[in-house]
């Protein structure tokens, strides 16, 4: 892709049983929840949780006047945290001078850990495994935007030397759940990338943006770029999750202002959120307000990782959105060479920015197959910054004894009173 640089209701929820554990089990559909084969229980069960739709709950101090929480869910894995050497220069630029403004999250390690990711055999998407964690390294040529003299940009230093970033499992927020599938939209923006590169006539569907995203050929899009072998898709997801991932029919509407032409519609898997998803006449169920001139706290691109940052997320240093960056969405803008975007501070841009705009976040949606046993309970995040978090790993998961539970719990053990958190009584 182009690169560019700059100098100076909880309500209508649905019971579904979510087992952690570490042997694969067989769920039946039974009405409007998911209640687990008892022959198949495992003695190994760690927790199970109860998702819900969105809970949107009025409140004043808000200024979106309401107060947002949704159940998450971890599925697929993606770069997210810098990995540095104990001690050294770029540990140092990360925790003083990039986190003065905002939060950098990064990990630091010895010399022979860092040393055995220095060296590790690298393919050509740039991705390794060492101990059984796979890394992405980058260098500043690889960003999408890269920025030189200011504070909200990653600060690179020596354009010559590799960074090295983390796979971390995906944080999905569940913006709806029926009795067949999840609706997930991540977390966190998770990378930066350009809508298109050129300005032109461009919809959805023949973006250089939704070929990255699914991981097509240089057939399904306008520039004529292959990216069967370098894409979001493949990286995120191995082929078992992959299979998990329904495609679906994607509408492609025209601007609700505007009028301009949305385009054909489309078959994907994976895609950006719309107008209608994100202050639409779908926007309420999934927890967002319809006006996109309302600074909305569930809009807000609250994090983006350090990855995404390193790829050219803007962070903003402003309130009420300091620290929060911009996020596309698929539909025009006031013209085929534009596309909406939300704003640092949950704004909705529905005259939109330029396609080949640099420094915007890529915040990914899907729709999950609801019985895939490869999808993990997460916990809860709220549009006021709150978070409860369930750790993915089995050893994140306080243990219980599987003796002290009864036949007759077996089929639901709440995770409320497993965790400790998460009380469905109490809004965030």
């Amino acid at each position: 892709m182009k690169k560019c640089v700059s100098i100076a209701k909880r309500t209508g929820s649905l019971l579904l049983t979510v087992i952690l554990s570490v042997t694969i089990l067989s769920v039946s559909d039974v009405g409007n929840s998911l209640s687990v084969n008892q022959d198949r229980i495992p003695s190994t069960v760690e927790a199970s949780s109860t998702l819900h739709n969105p809970d949107i709950v009025k409140n004043d101090s808000m200024a979106a006047e309401q107060k947002v929480t949704w159940d998450c869910v971890w599925f697929g894995s993606y770069p997210q945290t810098e990995v540095v050497l104990k001690g050294s220069e770029s540990e140092t630029k990360l925790e003083k001078e990039m986190n003065s403004f905002y939060e950098t999250k990064y990990e630091s390690v010895d010399s022979s850990t860092f040393a055995a990711i220095q060296n590790a055999s690298y393919d050509s998407n740039e991705n390794a495994t060492v101990d059984g964690v796979k890394y992405r390294r980058m260098k500043m040529e690889d960003a999408t935007y890269r920025n030189v003299g200011y504070g909200y940009n990653y600060e690179w230093g020596d354009p010559d030397t590799y960074h090295y970033f983390k796979y971390e499992p995906i944080k999905w927020r569940i913006l709806n759940i029926d009795d067949e599938q999840l609706f997930l939209f991540s977390d966190e923006i998770l990378d930066c990338q350009i809508y298109h590169p050129d300005y032109e006539h461009v919809t959805w569907e023949i973006s250089t943006i939704r070929s990255w995203m699914n991981g097509y050929g240089s057939e399904s899009n306008q520039n004529n770029i292959d990216y069967s072998d370098n894409n979001f898709f493949d990286n995120a997801f191995h082929s078992e999750e992959q299979e998990s991932i329904l495609e679906k029919d994607i509408e492609n509407n025209d601007n609700l202002q505007f009028g301009t032409e949305g385009g054909n519609g489309t078959k994907d898997k994976v895609f950006l959120l719309s107008e209608t998803d994100v202050w639409g006449n779908k926007a309420e169920d999934y927890g967002f307000v319809s006006d996109p001139t309302i600074w909305d706290e569930a809009r807000m691109g609250r994090k983006s990782t350090s990855y995404a940052f390193a790829m050219g997320t803007s962070r903003s240093t402003d309130e009420p959105g300091a620290g929060n960056s911009s996020w596309w969405l698929r539909s025009p803008g006031s013209s085929t060479g534009s596309a909406c975007e939300v704003t640092e501070n949950g704004w909705g841009i529905n005259y939109g920015m330029a396609v080949e705009n640099c420094g915007t976040g890529v915040r990914p949606a899907l729709y999950l197959d609801i019985t895939s046993d490869l999808y993990s309970y997460a916990g809860t995040v709220c549009s006021d910054g709150t978070v409860e978090e369930v750790a993915k790993d089995t050893e994140g998961v306080p243990e219980k004894n599987p003796e002290n539970v009864s036949d007759s719990d077996k089929d639901v053990v709440d995770v409320n009173a497993l965790l400790g958190c998460h009380d469905p009584a109490l809004s965030c």
